[in-house]
């Protein structure tokens, strides 16, 4: 699946035969709504794939596919150490599981519902480019004191070594 038309509108399922998902396949389809559906055929999805679309609510993966898994609607790779996409309609606090090392350019982005701090476990050590884009209510990031690329200091997201400011939350004030 190389790309679906930005202006379509409700559900959209992929059919059995698409083996991949192309880079930037669904960019702005932000009319698509409810889950997603990854068939079992599906071996690759391309960085910002579902980007911009803010009503999907949430990623569905057929459990016979050896590429790719789904955990409570966010979509990971099969051993869940990427997390690809998470729906821009899921709302609430999210924890990072401790098992992801790397999040897709725009994994969150668009995604005004999630609020609370964000926790970066010791396992990430790759945050993709835009990753929280959007994200105007997230308050804070906490990282795990044992993460060789991250640190926080008041909530804002810094390199390890604190020389680089990488995050400032939107909700931040005062700085």
């Amino acid at each position: 699946l190389f790309i679906c038309p930005g202006g379509k509108m409700g559900s959209f399922t992929i059919p059995a035969s698409v083996k991949l998902i192309g880079s930037h396949a669904f960019y702005n389809c932000a009319k698509l709504t409810g889950t997603i559906s990854i068939p079992a055929s599906v071996d690759y999805i391309g960085f910002y794939s579902f980007y911009g679309c803010t009503q999907i609510s949430g990623f569905d993966v057929n459990s016979g596919n050896n590429y790719f898994s789904a955990q409570n609607g966010v979509l990971f790779s099969k051993n869940q150490d990427r997390l690809i996409s998470y729906p821009a309609l899921k709302s609430g606090y999210y924890e990072i599981p401790n098992i992801v090392i790397t999040t897709d350019p725009a994994a969150f982005a668009y995604c005004t519902n999630l609020t609370g701090n964000i926790n970066i476990p010791a396992s990430l050590i790759a945050i993709g480019e835009y990753t929280f884009y959007g994200c105007s209510q997230i308050s804070g990031f906490d990282v795990d004191g044992s993460n060789p690329r991250y640190a926080s200091t008041d909530g804002a997201l810094y390199n390890y070594q604190r020389d680089t400011l990488l995050i400032c939350p939107q909700t931040k004030s005062g700085i």
